[in-house]
């Protein structure tokens, strides 16, 4: 059992809603009809996925018969407006809904995953993960995540097509798809009244701090939202009962497939799937905060100013009241710094949870930060994470040489010492070889194909994984000459500290 469903008997259906919103796609208006392969227009999608998991051929799972009650349209009908009236907003238009077969789903997602992420992009987004040890090297990025989405997906809501699209082979609706159906809704209701596509959320967002925390905020909400109509409407699981126990076991496997799932030839990312499910089990958290603060008025008014990290996610009092907001932190020019011909490939921020992950991570095969994006991180790792204020990573690259620089900022001294000593635990796993060193201004640990080099100074710690140790040695000099990459109060002279 996670820790989401650790919450007694009042919250422990709450995974279910997210899990019918992951494994099952529904519309939010009885018209429907049979999507065409081509020729669509695509947006940003909004893809509900099974954390993890395999989704059957077609909405139904295993335990259905054809003997169940089905919803009538009627009873759709009545599921939006139910719906909209609890989350206190009314449906403006109708929201088409078109029906795909999964081969016709995979095709539409893998596109529009390509559209999202250019090649270019994605190869460079993939070189910079692999030099952190998050994926194997080469690793093509959106193949990676079309078999996430392959292997999990259930429908999804298109904001500038305004319709919904639901796996379904057969054609008919199954009874557990009622709360996905509520649940797709509301981001129906958050792009009529909140601007929901005005946030972005395209793919390759999902790996970066504040792609993260605004997926959170929309998930969130619509997992809350559809706890909320469960809650109110029982009776549709009682129609069910080996569905909802089907769905309750569901968070507790990570990778199995489920009986008749598709089959997928590679396995998913560990990265993926310590990463996807965040939005919605750390989201439905922080959203269950602010309706408390304010109610859904609270809700609504975060979409105007949403979160701007995974840390203002995690801990939702560092968004309410007082907000918390990241410190800025930026590098240097990689050509001023190392000269003519280098260039960035790529460079953006972590945030506290990918920060969390990588502290995890000692390899890219490793799966010990799978459950990470359903809570579970253990509390060491929480710990020396939990002082994050801020970051900046890039990937440097020469004729024939790369670099990997990082620079991270802490709330205080204490904090930016915990997670130096955290980071250079993971690497000396990663890398089998122990530091050189004896204080944490200065430290090296050979690496396979290179040198790692870390230093703090006050609240700043300094990464540079670089492909030899004398520009490694040039690149950790440079970071901590260059003053403008934060806050003049955070980095203070070095002072030699021991390692123990």
């Amino acid at each position: 059992m996670t820790q989401i469903y650790e919450r007694g008997v009042g919250r422990s259906l709450t995974p279910v809603v997210v899990l019918l919103a992951l494994a099952l796609g529904m519309s939010v208006w009885p018209a429907a009809s049979r999507a065409q392969p081509s020729g669509q227009q695509r947006a940003s999608l909004v893809p509900v996925v099974i954390a993890g998991q395999s989704a059957s051929a077609g909405t139904g799972l295993a335990g259905e018969t054809e003997e169940q009650e089905q919803p009538s349209q009627a009873d759709l009908e009545q599921i939006a407006r139910a719906t909209a009236a609890l989350r206190g907003l009314p449906l403006l238009s109708k929201v088409e809904t078109q029906f795909l077969t999964r081969d016709e789903a995979t095709a539409r997602i893998a596109a529009d995953i390509n559209e999202e992420l250019p090649a270019a992009v994605a190869a460079a987004e993939s070189q910079a993960l692999a030099a952190f040890g998050l994926v194997p090297a080469n690793t093509d990025l959106r193949a990676a995540y079309a078999r996430y989405f392959e292997r999990g997906v259930g429908g999804f809501y298109d904001p500038e097509a305004n319709a919904l699209f639901v796996l379904d082979d057969d054609g008919r609706l199954d009874s557990g798809a009622v709360v996905t159906y509520s649940h797709e809704l509301v981001h129906a209701l958050q792009e009529q009244h909140l601007g929901l596509d005005a946030l972005g959320g395209d793919v390759g967002e999902r790996l970066t701090d504040q792609g993260l925390a605004v997926a959170a905020l929309v998930e969130g909400d619509a997992t809350v939202a559809g706890f909320e109509y469960l809650s109110a409407h029982p009776e549709w699981f009682e129609r069910d009962e080996p569905l909802l126990e089907q769905l309750l076991g569901l968070g507790a496997a990570r990778g199995t497939p489920e009986p008749g799932a598709t089959p997928v030839s590679e396995p998913i990312l560990p990265l993926l799937r310590a990463t996807f499910p965040f939005p919605y089990s750390y989201g439905r958290d922080c959203v269950a905060a602010l309706r408390e603060a304010g109610g859904w008025p609270a809700v609504n008014a975060a979409f105007a100013a949403p979160p701007l990290s995974t840390e203002q996610v995690m801990h939702p009092e560092k968004f309410l009241a007082e907000r918390d907001d990241p410190t800025p932190v930026s590098l240097p020019d990689p050509a001023a710094t190392l000269g003519p011909g280098w260039q960035t490939v790529t460079e953006k921020s972590l945030g506290e949870f990918l920060t969390a992950v990588v502290l995890a991570t000692d390899s890219a095969s490793s799966e010990a930060a799978a459950g990470f994006g359903r809570g579970r991180i253990p509390e060491p790792i929480a710990n020396a994470a939990a002082g994050w204020d801020g970051d900046r990573y890039a990937l440097w690259a020469g004729d024939v040489e790369e670099v990997l620089v990082w620079r991270s900022v802490w709330d205080s001294e204490r904090d930016a010492r915990a997670f130096a000593l955290a980071l250079l635990a993971r690497e000396e796993a990663r890398w089998g070889s122990q530091h050189r060193g004896d204080a944490l201004d200065s430290v090296a640990i050979a690496a396979k194909s290179g040198e790692v080099r870390l230093a703090v100074s006050g609240q700043t710690v300094y990464y540079v994984f670089a492909s030899e140790p004398s520009l490694a040695e040039r690149t950790i000099i440079a970071l901590r000459e260059d003053r403008r990459g934060s806050a003049t109060t955070r980095d203070q002279a070095p002072a030699e500290r021991s390692l123990t």
